[in-house]
């Protein structure tokens, strides 16, 4: 029987006795020297020995002999336009500035970490300056991260000049553009995330073993072997997927992977090499491809071979697109897959329903053509895996909008932490390459506003408020923006949302009212415009109950939730509003209370003496502060139209009349057994044709939508339910500030 694996390679575990005795001073062993049999590996991946990859103390001696020595240049920005390093003979060029087009280059990705201002001297030119960086040790590490003495790199703390803030402003602009053209992103790994950087090189060990075996995973391939082979690759297959869980629960251990702007740059990166540094300085392994690429054909199979499979990955058929989703999150790759929110629910249950002829929307595959996988080398990109290039956007606006998504889902899989608030906002708008002021001495709340203002006014972007935190700038910023920024599960059923809240304007209840309770009572002040309010006739508060009273509470919730709980599918989210209540701190329960408020629509198509006929009421409900709602009105917000509890501001009380300066105090919402907790949007310009504006009604178009569940196999979409109307407006407006 042909054996499945080769032997493992014993690794050196010292370094060579003299430095000069090679051009590297630890000659890493690459895969392009060994045979395809020396390739493979064991059965069972074989878990790194710390004493392979620790650093033996010489090697300190070798790179840096004090934190602050000074570094010595070849070349610098100032006589040649481009840095350049030698270290025991290996060359390495530093882009100045923003990497020109079409250049080959590798970008740098590690943790800044506490830093001095590190001594650099181009022994050329005599000119000195300092970079912000931990050690002379790091930067020669750094420098030694290529594949070749003479390769180009981008490293942020010497590419950017960092006096200069308009060169900042202009490289962080197109951040985004920097990492994803980067032929591979190399990352170091601190030395306290260890465990992390052995996980990720196991991982790559299993996927290194199936992908060897790829042959095996097509209808063609398995001719015959012997049971005991397909068993051997059923533990592989196994083990991949049950490091790839672990590596996603303890993910937030890690500091590489809870920096802000670290994860962005993996995130981003086309390919990935990583390297620990408590280890051998040029043990670079390849992992991003290599992992894609075992985990698509593991989850295509998986999927579309259902009970049939002879390769078993130990989990069934209906939580392939659920692992396949923890792989997208942890990898992510925009060539290959959609972003959340970008969901085709229609072809999502036909793939349900005919797994083994379409798998791309249930797997969030852009395209699902399969090519012959023996005429492929290993490994191949994703995308070039499946033939996924033309699914990918041609217009500038779909790919920033696919981009934005990627980018915000994959900063919400964890809290993130930045030496300044503003870097926290700043990380993944620069990764989107979104155009605002940026000043890293602003506060979070400051950055959130720049950069919506430049995502609503420069990119056309609607993005939806869920809540009141702020004070002034009244409607303008939400700073739960990250909470709403990533689909939710959806609390009453097994399943997830399949759009982005944010751009929605749904969100899942229980979420919703938990921000909502825990939100902070001191807000932060913020300057702006604010937003237009226009008041709604007829529209009244109808109860306001303490949320500490949590049976009335729970009844008059009942009254404002619609659709229906079969108990099978979709469970009472009473249920759930109950957990919430039952969870909350007391401290945060006297502050709150929740307002039940009725609103009349009317039918959008008027009779012959353009009357407007009622509909009934609209139970909407909202958490406000236990205050006084005196004054206080329903009104629609001006700048994403959803309609809003207003009333007097905290400066000025108003007079109840519309006069006075006013503030928005909550936004309303609906919420749906099936469909979850839903903003109230009113459009002021028609619902069907661009016919003239009939400024004294707002027309409301609500789509209540049942989330298609990846995880169900064989099921149904459910018919999508309207809500469609005419509310009347006062005709006065007012703003709030």
């Amino acid at each position: 029987m042909k054996r499945l694996f080769g032997k493992k390679k014993k690794a050196a575990t010292t370094a060579p006795e003299s430095p000069s005795s090679s051009n590297r001073p630890f000659q890493p062993v690459t895969s392009s020297s060994q045979t395809k049999s020396q390739q493979s590996l064991s059965v069972k991946p074989a878990y790194l020995n710390l004493q392979e990859f620790t650093l033996p103390p010489q090697a300190y001696s070798v790179f840096a002999t004090a934190r602050d020595e000074e570094i010595h240049l070849d070349r610098c920005r100032r006589c040649s336009n481009v840095f350049v390093h030698t270290f025991m003979e290996w060359t390495t060029k530093i882009i100045a500035g923003i990497p020109p087009p079409h250049h080959e280059y590798t970008a740098i990705s590690y943790v800044w970490g506490d830093y001095i201002l590190l001594p650099l001297k181009c022994t050329n030119c005599k000119t000195k300056f300092r970079i912000p960086m931990h050690s002379a040790y790091r930067f020669r590490r750094l420098m030694m991260m290529t594949a070749n003495s003479g390769d180009t790199v981008w490293l942020d703390a010497l590419s950017i000049d960092q006096e200069d803030d308009e060169e900042k402003a202009k490289v962080l602009a197109v951040m985004g553009d920097i990492y994803s053209r980067a032929k591979t992103v190399a990352v170091l790994f601190p030395e306290g995330d260890r465990d992390g950087f052995h996980l990720v090189y196991d991982l790559t060990q299993a996927a290194t073993a199936i992908n060897n075996n790829k042959l095996e995973f097509s209808q063609s391939g398995q001719d015959g072997h012997p049971d005991t082979r397909l068993q051997e690759l059923s533990k592989v297959c196994a083990d991949f997927y049950g490091m790839l869980d672990q590596l996603d629960l303890t993910l937030y251990r890690y500091t590489y992977w809870r920096r802000a702007w670290t994860f962005q740059e993996w995130a981003l990166a086309r390919n990935l090499s990583i390297t620990w540094e408590g280890g051998m300085p040029l043990n670079l392994v390849p992992v991003k491809t290599t992992i894609l690429h075992a985990a698509t054909l593991t989850a295509v199979y998986a999927f579309s071979q259902g009970a049939y499979a002879t390769i078993k990955m130990g989990f069934p058929q209906a939580a392939v697109p659920g692992k396949f989703e923890t792989l997208r999150r942890l990898f992510p790759d925009e060539e290959a897959f959609n972003p959340p929110g970008m969901v085709d629910e229609k072809q999502l249950v036909f793939d349900m329903l005919m797994s083994s002829m379409s798998f791309g929307s249930a797997l969030g595959l852009r395209a699902a053509k399969g090519r012959d996988l023996s005429r492929l080398a290993d490994p191949e990109p994703v995308h070039e895996l499946y033939d996924l290039r033309p699914g990918l956007p041609l217009s500038a606006e779909e790919r920033f909008r696919h981009r934005l998504c990627m980018a915000l889902h994959s900063f919400g899989m964890s809290k993130r932490e930045a030496r300044y608030e503003a870097d926290l906002v700043n990380c993944w708008a620069s990764m989107c390459n979104i155009r605002c002021r940026y000043n890293v001495h602003d506060s979070y709340a400051v950055a959130l506003q720049e950069m919506l203002h430049s995502l609503r006014t420069n990119h056309g972007v609607q993005v939806f408020n869920f809540h009141v935190t702020t004070s002034g700038a009244s409607g303008e910023v939400d700073t739960l923006f990250q909470e709403y920024a990533r689909p939710h599960d959806q609390c009453n059923a097994r399943g997830k949302f399949n759009d982005v809240p944010i751009f929605s304007g749904r969100a899942d209840t229980a979420v919703h009212l938990r921000l909502a309770i825990e939100k902070p009572l001191v807000l932060p002040r913020l300057t702006g415009s604010g937003v237009q309010l226009r008041k709604i006739k007829g529209a009244a508060i109808e109860f306001v109950v303490p949320l500490t009273n949590k049976e009335e509470v729970l009844y008059h919730m009942s009254t404002a939730v619609s659709g229906t709980a079969d108990q099978f599918v979709f469970g009472n989210v009473l249920s759930n509003i109950s957990d919430v209540l039952e969870v909350a701190s007391l401290d945060s329960l006297q502050r709150s209370s929740l307002v039940i408020v009725s609103i009349p629509l009317l039918s959008d198509s008027p009779d012959a003496n353009a009357k407007y006929q009622e509909l009934g009421g609209l139970v909407v409900w909202a958490v406000v502060p236990t205050i006084g709602l005196n004054g206080s009105f329903v009104a629609r917000e001006s700048l994403n139209g959803t309609l809003v509890l207003a009333g007097p501001g905290p400066d000025n009380a108003g007079d109840g009349r519309g006069n006075g300066q006013w503030a928005v105090l909550a936004y309303l919402t609906l919420t749906d057994h099936q469909s979850g907790t839903l903003l109230l949007p009113v459009d002021v310009h028609g619902l069907d044709c661009p016919c003239p504006a009939d400024h004294g009604v707002g027309y409301m178009n609500l789509t209540l939508k049942s989330p298609v569940r990846r995880g169900v196999v064989n099921g149904a979409l459910l018919d999508d339910r309207i809500i469609r109307g005419v509310v009347r407006f006062e005709p006065a407006s007012c703003t709030a500030y």
